[in-house]
């Protein structure tokens, strides 16, 4: 049976380092000792294993065969990690080599090598039947050495695996929305009617009716608080002895990554697998972000961890996410499969939630009068930390706002705001008896707060937040809300100062986390006050955000962004590219967000032709000029050749990738598209192939899944016939990936199958069938953006 690791694949591994070692021993001056050191030692193994390789296999005292099996691997897993280390492909971007090892690193491998080296000399000697006398007992201790050291590496690198796995896994954590929900209440208890009568005997009980409860409250009802106090309760208990795992995830309307069910069954993984790893031994070790755990495995990992312990699960919010159908299903799956699961949901009536009736779950109603003494609390506390609130009467205090409250926290806690702010006692009373009546009304008078001068400026940053689909940091947010059409550059003179004026401008609709610098709508009831009817009315209908509108206007901005001068030099700033993200906040949004936005709102005049300015750029400026820079903005977190890929790249391409039917439309009315091999300056071909997988614009069309993308290339001449760089046309991977529209579609324009039905298509194929979105089929949708053809959020 032939060796897993063989002499000859090492000697050739040993090899392919010594050629990348000579790479830095000319780049590189300062690493020159260190060079040195693992070539001499790659050398003396590549000695050894010539020999081991020549030697007759004639009977004689040595160790095993499993013995040299188990050391080839362990050297195999050494070169591995130094052959990763030393790829100067990953520094072809910058033209410039640096020594990626530091000083303790370089020690312990050269450790590891050497003993390697001497176990395989001793065991060459006992091959060739010379001295066996001599070096048996020495061999047999240092093959004791190179085994314990093979444990130890397998058991670092199975923990190095694991938390790769778990960092991916939980993203988006969660811990920065429990924070700030934790600190609301701290210093108080609150929760205790629905802790005390409905978790506490539902947890401990072996056999409950419904495993899962959905915990049911209007918006601003304050929830999140509850489930907050819930999950920090929850870490306390010790159910027979045993404590619970317990892990959390709150959803965000403003942010799509809290969309989807695999990223909320992965962060709840991420969670368990803290405390009980060996749940992760399902999934691939080494995952990326192009080849990810499906929901079925994440299941099967929770189901793992409830094996032998009591599970809780906490989803909070699950009404702001647009995925809740299908992360609702799937905890229902998971509440149905072992009595050890306990599953804690909340949302608000009308999300369509709460209309699936499931014997497996419980709807419990946060009720005014259950929340009231909460409340009470909440103001007592406040009272307590404000001076002007304190020379007033409590009872005063408490019976203007708990009565008007309703049930709303959210209510309570804005009223409560606005008062403590007022300077003295009586503006302080006089504020307490004219509140809003309700939330909506709490919203339109605090708009009205806003300095007229400042208007704009608000509104402008309102509508970022609240359409960015993720949070926004806080300097992109400051270089959002300035840039002006037609701008070339920004510098200082530009920039709001002080950093945090439009935290103050917004009078608290924005809420600030300090420590990711991020920034979000603080409501989403604020959310959705901005976006609906209600802000439409006379006094308050400049407020109003028109989704379509803004959607247009982000689209300008980021176009306008990435087409000013310092932007314009193409693949010739690729060594600069890190320097200029930090001088310029908003190149990643920009970058990575202006094509979706394109794809999902009809634009107009103005953005169709900053688009075909911004392409235009790719052949009548030096280095592919902004559209080059562009690619390889997307191109920043991939190992791949950045001038070779953006040297390739053609516009066309990304429009069909990005499914921008609009503005391929425009490229063809208006004749820059050809099916000519040899484009023009000004027409681009539409059988161009370029991206990772040297693929037309059809092809990524139907990888996608854009029928009507499709059938645009398809009426424009596009040829169906060619093969990317897997050996596969776009009939063979619209098939693969069942989008059958497509499939018919390219059969209805004569594309025949050549391949056979059923086959497969080969492992490196399997990777790229990456579905993000189980829950929608339109991969455009906002919130289910999938992983491009490319194999990464973003194109290249």
């Amino acid at each position: 049976m032939a060796d897993p690791v063989s002499v000859t694949g090492l000697a050739l591994q040993v090899s392919s380092l010594l050629k990348q070692l000579v790479e830095y021993w000319k780049a590189v001056k300062g690493a020159h000792k260190e060079i040195q050191s693992f070539q001499s030692e790659l050398f003396a193994l590549k000695g050894v294993l010539r020999d081991i390789e020549t030697a007759q296999d004639t009977a004689g005292q040595r160790p095993s065969r499993r013995d040299l099996t188990e050391t080839l691997i362990a050297a195999s897993t050494i070169l591995g990690e130094l052959a990763k280390k030393l790829d100067v492909r990953k520094h072809r971007v910058t033209k410039a080599l640096t020594w990626p090892f530091e000083k303790s690193e370089c020690t312990e491998l050269l450790v590891r090598l050497e003993r390697i080296k001497t176990w395989l000399m001793l065991y060459s000697m006992g091959e060739q039947q010379t001295g066996i006398s001599l070096v048996q007992d020495a061999l047999q201790e240092l093959t004791d050495t190179v085994k314990d050291d093979i444990a130890e590496r397998k058991s670092k690198l199975q923990l190095d695996e694991q938390r790769a796995l778990v960092d991916l896994l939980d993203s988006p954590s969660s811990d920065a929305v429990h924070a700030k929900a934790c600190a609301t209440w701290q210093g108080t208890t609150p929760g205790a009617w629905f802790l005390d009568g409905y978790l506490q005997p539902w947890i401990w009980d072996d056999h409950p009716t419904a495993k899962m409860i959905l915990l049911n409250g209007k918006s601003g009802a304050g929830k999140t608080i509850l489930m907050s106090r819930a999950v920090d309760w929850m870490t306390t208990l010790d159910v027979r002895g045993s404590i619970p795992l317990t892990a959390k995830f709150y959803c965000v309307y403003s942010d799509d990554s809290t969309q989807d069910v695999t990223n909320v069954l992965g962060v709840l993984v991420a969670q368990l697998a803290l405390r009980k790893p060996s749940i992760l031994d399902v999934l691939d070790p080494k995952p990326t972000k192009a080849k990810q755990a499906s929901s079925a495995q994440l299941e099967s990992c929770i189901i793992a961890a409830a094996a032998e312990t009591r599970v809780l699960l906490v989803v909070d919010a699950l009404n702001e996410s647009s995925g809740r159908s299908a992360i609702y299903h799937s905890l229902l799956r998971l509440a149905g499969e072992n009595d050890n699961m306990r599953i804690l949901v909340s949302s608000t009536p009308g999300s369509g939630i709460s209309d699936h009736q499931h014997m497996s779950c419980m709807q419990v109603d946060m009720a005014a009068a259950r929340f009231t003494p909460d409340m009470a609390r909440f103001v007592d506390e406040s009272i307590a930390h404000s001076e002007v609130l304190q020379r007033l009467p409590r009872v005063d205090i408490h019976d203007a706002l708990l009565a008007k409250a309703d049930g709303s926290f959210r209510w309570l806690e804005l009223q409560i705001q606005h008062i403590s702010t007022q300077p003295t006692a009586r503006r302080a009373l006089q504020a307490t008896q004219n509140t809003p009546k309700t939330l909506d009304d709490t919203y339109a008078a605090t708009l009205a707060r806003v300095p007229a001068e400042s208007r704009d400026m608000v509104k402008e940053a309102l509508a970022w937040v609240a359409f960015a689909h993720r949070p926004l940091d806080l300097d992109e947010l400051n270089e959002a809300v300035i840039i002006e059409d037609e701008q070339q550059d920004i510098d200082d003179t530009y920039r709001i100062a002080p950093q945090d004026l439009l935290l103050t401008l917004c009078q608290g609709l924005l809420s600030f986390d300090p420590v990711v610098s991020t920034v979000t709508v603080a409501h989403q009831s604020a959310w959705t006050y901005l976006i609906s009817d209600v802000s439409k009315g006379a006094e308050g209908s400049f407020w109003y955000l028109d989704e379509d509108h803004w959607m247009r206007h982000i689209v300008r901005k980021c176009l306008t962004y990435l087409l000013m001068e310092p932007f314009s030099y193409g693949r010739a700033l690729l060594q600069r590219r890190a320097g200029l993200h930090v001088l310029y906040p908003l190149l990643d949004f920009s970058s990575t967000r202006w094509a979706f936005y394109a794809a999902n709102v009809q634009l107009g005049p103005d953005e169709l032709g900053l688009a075909l300015r911004f392409f235009q750029t790719h052949r009548r400026k030096k280095f592919g000029g902004n559209f080059a820079f562009w690619i390889s903005a997307l191109l920043q977190d991939t190992e791949l050749d950045h001038v070779e890929v953006t040297k390739r790249a053609e516009p066309l391409y990304y429009a069909a990738s990005y499914g921008c039917l609009q503005i391929m439309q425009m490229l063809f009315d208006e004749g820059y598209v050809t099916r000519s091999r040899t484009p023009s300056d000004t027409r681009w071909d539409i059988d161009h192939q370029c991206g990772r997988y040297n693929s037309p614009a059809l092809t990524v069309a139907c990888w996608r899944g854009y029928t009507d993308v499709a059938k645009a290339l398809l009426e424009a001449g596009a040829d169906f016939d060619i093969d990317d760089a897997e050996g596969y046309n776009c009939l063979d991977w619209a098939r693969i990936l069942s989008h059958h529209s497509c499939v018919e579609l390219l059969k209805s324009f004569g594309a025949r199958e050549i391949v056979d039905p059923d086959s497969e298509p080969h492992e490196d194929a399997g990777w790229k069938h990456v579905k993000v979105c189980e829950a929608h089929n339109d991969s455009r949708n906002w919130r289910s953006m999938t992983v491009p053809y490319d194999g990464y959020m973003g194109n290249y």
